[in-house]
């Protein structure tokens, strides 16, 4: 007994011995042949067993094959179908003796598996001797009792990895760490593990059911978490020739925007709202199907109904929201987004490369009855996303915009390159561009601007209607075509933005505007360059403005530029270059929009500018027939332009002529400060002499306007001024005039304020000559030797048109009263004649009055006489005073009488004592009678008369006649 007791511990050391020594001593490398042919046999694999194969016993019955591969067969594009580092099997060791088999453990370490379907859609994985294996009779198959003899305790699989490829697309699970426990090899079975999925990591659980014998179908129940999207799943698997499960599944997402970041988005507009999916899942191994599926966003809900494509990864679907969906609680705007002014933003919206988890392709479509955004309603909303190969389009439509307007644009995102990252397998796009197409319309433009960008706008138009199209790489925005009308006024944009370089070609209002410069991250322009076209400004502004203009100056061509740079709300236009028709305009202006009002300082130079308007002038301009109460607008005055802007600028110029104003090398500078209007300084040449201005213009309570005014004209030429004052020729003549004056007027129209008019002055001047007025011709008309048969008005007439008298000074004064001014005197003085001037000029009535007293100095039988003039300023009249100089007509008529009767008494009554009397009393003096030289002298024979000489009257009545026709001659 007691070596049996020493001898079984001793047998058992020794089998023990056996079992872990004796495998070591076995060479197990020379079956690797019969078992490559064998697989070969029964599944026509070609298998390659490179590495160590070994068997033991201790503890459990335990196999490990190393280095194994499958290879695929040809026209596969991976030259592998399954290779492993290891494998190794455990088998319990006692249910061996009771005819079981307990797999206890197979674990397989960097199994690589590439299943592939080829072109003729036949997949890589089948072979005639597996088809022939599948297709054979159920009889021969194990009885079901014998494969409940079989179980696996746990399947594992270590850093494994997947590729399903199909049509050229290849799905990839990396990572994959999997743990797998059944009861038996029909089940149930208990799952769980992680892997990889588009870079992305996923774990999972799940439950297999029991699969019966001739069963089509097995229950399934999973869990998973990809990254941070949880899913759930309870339904059956099915089997047989169309694979495939479906059963109620969920999907939720805890927060938006860390579920965003987990995949790889940077600066995400997503809040922290949750969303899920849930509804009837229908899976094959292509296809995945939601039907009457339920998405929650946040609070909303939205009905879909789309599928998805497995390999490649396709999306497809419709999503309807119930109801108005506020997207500031899911997509919030940024913090100081608004109103940033970084203009140059927009060429960074796409990216160099965008890269996406895996391969995916989407055609996807929101509607919404309403959408908030920016706390604003957007009715009738749809966005639609498709994504195909390398191209996304995105198309935005609302029926109804803030300001009762209409948007559609449409996005086409297209990316030149695509890789594969090494890294994730994700997808790299590279070189984007993105097309745009955008229709809008809007009849309250303010209102929809504020609503978008959330700042006030103010704008000079109301309604907006706008179709562009254009295109963005990554650092460029261009715009190739935009057709905008505001207010019904079309109106054509292009240009381009490339990171900080502007170009912009408008054509309004009729003509071409050019901008190009840069454009800096703040929005400040600097190195810009602007220039505007316009092939008549006149009708430009018109355009702009609705108002008609006459002037020809501005009637047309006009060619500006200018260098345009901006600092905070300053803008600088320097090296201004213009012309307008052939006049040059040159200088520099500054603008300043960052105070209470805007302000603008400047320093311009003209050439010869012509601000007359067509077939018009100024306000006293009109034709004779004109209606005084028309001559002056009684209209409002508009002064709101005067609390615009605060101006200082200073204008000099070649020479302007403004309506009947003839100016030389005018000076210019004045301000425009809250509302008041201060002439510094207008200075200019006029007439051959000068002319300067100063004074002040500002509103006044009630509504209208205030003018202080000083002019100081010195040796200006007569006859051109009171043309320009008058626009009528009333005084020709040459002269040097100067003038000081002084006026004020306020009042609330045109009318008003010359109604008001008030004021002082005094003029000067020398040299004087007055033309088609001839005093010493009239005064020569006056003489003996005139006609007393002439009207005084007919001689006046005869001698002053032609003729002129010259005058050594002029002294005048007026004042100003209600707009009458009063010429206190205007006296004209020189050598051979004096005028003296007094009257009235009455502006609003647009009439004159005066009394013109002339006088002789190289006459002393000629009297002062006076001229009258009366009238309308157009086109005056002119009457004779009476008086003094009709009594000395009457008495040079008188003397003219006695001379002709005396002459003809003389002829009729020689040497009759009648004759005689006659003679003494009118004062002829008497004949004396001459006594002979020589008594005895022979008196000569008178001299025979000529036939036609008058023969001396025979009877009184011809003497008569003869002497009322000598008066008349």
């Amino acid at each position: 007994m007691k070596r049996i007791i020493i001898a079984v511990p001793v047998v058992i050391l020794t089998l023990l011995a056996v079992l872990i020594v004796a495998p070591s001593f076995i060479d197990w490398s020379v079956y690797k042949a019969r078992a490559q042919s064998q697989i070969k046999a029964i599944t026509g694999y070609d298998v390659e067993l490179n590495g160590k194969l070994n068997f033991a016993f201790i503890p459990t019955p335990h196999a490990t094959i190393e280095n194994v591969v499958v290879k695929a067969p040809q026209g596969s594009s991976k030259e592998n179908l399954a290779q492993l580092e290891r494998l190794q099997a455990s088998v319990a060791l006692l249910p061996l003796f009771s005819g079981d088999v307990k797999i206890s453990a197979v674990e397989l370490v960097k199994p690589q598996i590439a299943l592939e379907v080829m072109r003729d859609d036949k997949p890589n994985w089948m072979t005639p001797e597996l088809e022939a294996m599948m297709g054979a009779k159920k009889a021969e198959e194990r009885p079901s009792g014998n494969a409940q003899a079989i179980s696996l305790d746990r399947l594992s699989i270590e850093d494994g990895q997947f590729f399903y490829t199909k049509g050229g697309k290849t799905t990839e699970l990396s990572n994959i760490d999997l743990d797998v426990k059944a009861d038996t090899l029909q089940g149930p079975f208990e799952v769980s593990g992680a892997m990889g999925f588009g870079g992305q990591p996923l774990t999972f659980e799940a439950k297999v059911g029991e699969m019966e014998q001739g069963a089509q179908s097995v229950s399934l129940s999973a869990q998973g978490d990809y990254n941070g999207i949880k899913m759930n799943y309870a339904g059956a698997v099915e089997f047989g020739e169309a694979p495939g499960l479906q059963g109620e599944t969920k999907i939720q997402i805890a927060s938006l925007a860390q579920t965003a970041k987990n995949f790889g988005a940077k600066d995400t507009p997503l809040s922290g709202e949750s969303a899920s999916l849930a509804g009837l899942l229908t899976a094959t191994p292509e296809k995945l199907t939601f039907k009457n599926a339920a998405l929650k966003v946040g609070q909303y809900n939205f009905a879909a109904d789309f599928s998805t494509q497995l390999s490649p990864l396709y999306i497809g679907g419709t999503f309807r929201a119930a109801d108005t969906v506020n997207l500031d609680t899911i997509m919030p705007p940024k913090k100081g987004a608004q109103g940033s002014g970084d203009i140059t933003a927009l060429t960074k919206i796409l990216p160099e490369t965008l890269s996406f988890p895996m391969p995916f392709g989407a055609d996807i479509t929101f509607t919404m009855p309403g959408m908030i955004y920016n706390n604003q309603v957007y009715n009738g909303v749809s966005v639609a996303l498709a994504k195909k190969d390398k191209s996304i389009q995105v198309k935005i439509a609302a029926n109804q915009i803030p300001g009762k307007g209409k948007f559609d644009a449409a996005v086409d995102l297209t990316f030149a390159e695509k890789s594969i990252s090494q890294k994730t397998g994700g997808e790299i796009y590279s070189s984007p561009s993105m097309a745009f197409n955008m229709t809008a319309e809007t009849p309250d433009l303010p209102f929809t601007l504020q609503a978008v960008s959330g700042k006030p706008a103010s704008l000079a138009f109301k309604s907006l209607a706008l179709v562009a199209k254009g295109y963005l790489k990554p650092g460029k925005i261009e715009v190739n075509d935009a057709n905008i009308t505001l207010d019904g006024k079309p109106y054509n944009v292009s240009g381009a933005l490339a990171g900080q370089s502007l170009l912009v070609n408008a054509n309004v209002f009729g003509g071409s505007v050019i901008l190009k410069g840069d454009l800096t991250k703040d929005a400040k322009l600097s190195n810009t360059a602007l220039q505007v076209t316009h092939p008549n400004l006149a009708k430009g502004l018109q355009e702009l403005s609705g108002a008609k203009t006459q002037n020809d100056m501005l009637a047309q061509k006009l060619d500006f530029y200018t260098k345009l740079d901006q600092e905070g709300t300053k803008y600088k236009l320097s090296d201004m270059k213009a012309t307008l028709g052939q006049t040059g305009i040159t200088g520099a202006l500054s603008y300043d929009g960052g105070g209470s009002k805007p302000s603008v300082t400047g320093d311009l130079k003209l050439g010869d500018l012509v601000l007359q308007s067509k077939g018009g002038s100024s306000a006293g301009a009109s034709t004779g027939g004109a209606k005084t109460s028309d001559r002056w607008s009684k209209a409002p005055i508009d002064t709101a332009w005067m609390n615009l802007a605060n101006v200082d600028l200073a204008i000099a110029a070649n020479s302007i002529k403004y309506e009947t104003w003839d100016l030389s090398q005018p000076k210019l500078q004045f301000t425009l400060q809250d509302g008041v209007l201060n002439i510094k300084d207008l200075s200019s040449g006029l007439y051959q002499g000068s002319v300067a201005l100063s004074g002040t213009a500002r509103p006044i309570s009630g509504g209208g306007l205030g003018v202080e005014l000083k002019t100081s004209m010195t040796s200006i030429q007569m006859e051109p001024l009171v043309k320009s004052l008058f626009n009528n020729r009333i005084i020709k003549g040459k002269g040097s005039i100067s003038s000081e004056t002084s006026i004020q007027a306020s009042g609330a129209s045109h009318a008003a304020l010359i109604n008001s008019l008030s004021g002082q002055g005094t003029a000067t001047g020398s040299a004087i000559v007055i033309e088609g007025i001839d005093i010493n011709r009239f005064a020569r008309a006056l003489s003996e030797e005139s006609k007393p048969g002439d009207s005084l008005l007919h001689l006046w007439k005869g001698t002053a048109t032609g003729g002129s008298t010259a005058f050594d000074t002029l002294d005048g004064a007026f004042t100003i009263q209600n707009g009458v001014v009063t010429l206190s005197k205007m006296d004209l003085d020189g050598a051979r004649g004096a005028i003296a001037t007094k009257g009235t000029i009455n502006l609003p009535a647009w009439t004159i009055q005066t009394a013109h007293t002339m006088s002789v100095k190289d006459r002393d039988d000629v009297p002062d006489f006076t001229i009258n003039i009366s009238g309308s300023l157009d086109n005056p009249g002119q009457t004779f005073a009476q008086g003094a100089i009709q009594d000395y007509l009457q008495r040079k008529l008188s003397r003219k009488l006695e001379k002709v009767l005396n002459e003809e008494l003389s002829k009729k009554l020689d040497g009759s004592p009648l004759g005689g009397a006659l003679g003494g009393f009118l004062g002829q003096p008497q004949q004396q009678q001459q006594a002979p030289a020589n008594d005895n002298t022979q008196q000569q024979p008178a001299q025979e008369q000529p036939q036609q000489q008058q023969q001396t009257p025979s009877t009184p009545e011809e003497a008569f006649q003869g002497i009322l026709k000598g008066l008349m001659q």
